[in-house]
C-alpha cells in the first residue's frame, strides 16, 4: 500500500513529467498540435491514476508473494534440473502460484479497466478523428427500415433546402449514401427525411480538436454511450441511423504517425512502470 509521502512525490513526478512531455512536444510538433500534447498529458495522468487505483484495490501482500513463489519455483527448475521429481514438483508450484497471482489480480484490473474504458470512450470524441475540411467533399450514410423506398430518403439543410450531393443506394443493406460537396466551417445540421419525418445530424467543419460524434443512431443506450455522442432517434422514425465519414486522425511524433489510441496506450504503460517503482506497487 503506497504511503502518503509515496503519493506527494509520484505526484509532484507526474507534474513534471506531465509538463516536461507537453513542452517537448510543442518544440517537436508544427502548429501547435493540440492533439499530441493532450494525448502525451493524459497518458501521464492515467498512468499514475491507473497505478495508484490498483494499489488500493489490490492485496499487495498476497500479490508479492505470489510472485516470489513464481520466481522461487523457476529458480529450483533451473537448480534442481537432474532431479525429475523436483522440476515436477517446481512446476506445479509454478502453475498454481500464478493461478494465485492472477486470481489477485482479476478483481483489482477489471476495477481499472471500467473507467478507463469510459475514458477512452469520451477521449475518442476529440481525439480519434478530425472535423470536416471546410469546402471538401465528404459521406453520408443513413441506414433505413425499409429497403423498398430508398428513393424517397432526402437529404436537406438545416432551412429545408436540398443539400447538393451525390446519392448512392444500397437496396441489399437499406443504405443511402451521399457525397456532399462541401460545406462551410462551423457546426451544420444536415436532416434526412424519409417517411414524412426528419431526423437531424449534428456536422463540425473546420480544423484542430473538436468534439465529433460520428454517428446517430437509435440503440441501447450503452452502445450509444460507446459510440454516439448524439440523442438517440426517435423510436416512431424510420431512419435508424445517420453517419458522417469523418477523416481519421494520424498523431506523429518525429515523422512517425499512428491513431492517438496507440499512442496514448504505449506512453502510458510507459508512465505506470515509472509511478510502479516510485510507489513500490505491486503489478
Amino acid at each position: 500500500m503506497p504511503t502518503v509521502l509515496h503519493l506527494a512525490l509520484a505526484s509532484y513526478t507526474a507534474g513534471i513529467v506531465a509538463n516536461t512531455m507537453v513542452n517537448s512536444a510543442t518544440s517537436i510538433v508544427t502548429n501547435n498540435d493540440w492533439p499530441l500534447i493532450v494525448t502525451l498529458a493524459a497518458s501521464v495522468i492515467v498512468g499514475f491514476g491507473m497505478v495508484v487505483l490498483f494499489g488500493y484495490a489490490s492485496n499487495q501482500r498476497a500479490i508479492k508473494r505470489a510472485k516470489a513463489q513464481i520466481q522461487g519455483n523457476l529458480l529450483a527448475v533451473r537448480l534442481f534440473q537432474d532431479q525429475i521429481s523436483a522440476v515436477l514438483k517446481s512446476y506445479v508450484g509454478i502453475l498454481t502460484s500464478l493461478g494465485r497471482y492472477l486470481r489477485l489480480s482479476f478483481a483489482p484490473l477489471l476495477i481499472v479497466i471500467v473507467p478507463l474504458t469510459l475514458l477512452i470512450t469520451q477521449m475518442d470524441r476529440y481525439l480519434g478523428n478530425t472535423p470536416i475540411s471546410p469546402g471538401k467533399p465528404f459521406l453520408v450514410k443513413a441506414h433505413v427500415s425499409n429497403a423498398d423506398t430508398l428513393s424517397d430518403v432526402a437529404l436537406q439543410d438545416s432551412t429545408g433546402l436540398a443539400v447538393p450531393a451525390q446519392v448512392v443506394r444500397v437496396p441489399a443493406e437499406s443504405e443511402v449514401i451521399w457525397r456532399v460537396d462541401g460545406l462551410p466551417p462551423g457546426e451544420q445540421t444536415l436532416n434526412v427525411v424519409f417517411g414524412g419525418i426528419s431526423v437531424s445530424k449534428n456536422i463540425v467543419v473546420g480544423n484542430g480538436m473538436a468534439r465529433l460524434s460520428s454517428i446517430r443512431m437509435r440503440q441501447p443506450l450503452w452502445k450509444r454511450w460507446m459510440e454516439s455522442g448524439e440523442p438517440a432517434i426517435e423510436t416512431g422514425a424510420a431512419v435508424e441511423s445517420i453517419e458522417v465519414l469523418y477523416p481519421p486522425r494520424d498523431i506523429a511524433i518525429f515523422g512517425f504517425g499512428m491513431g492517438w489510441l496507440l499512442w496514448f496506450f504505449v506512453f502510458s504503460i510507459i508512465a505506470g512502470f515509472i509511478f510502479k517503482s516510485l510507489l513500490g506497487i505491486e503489478i
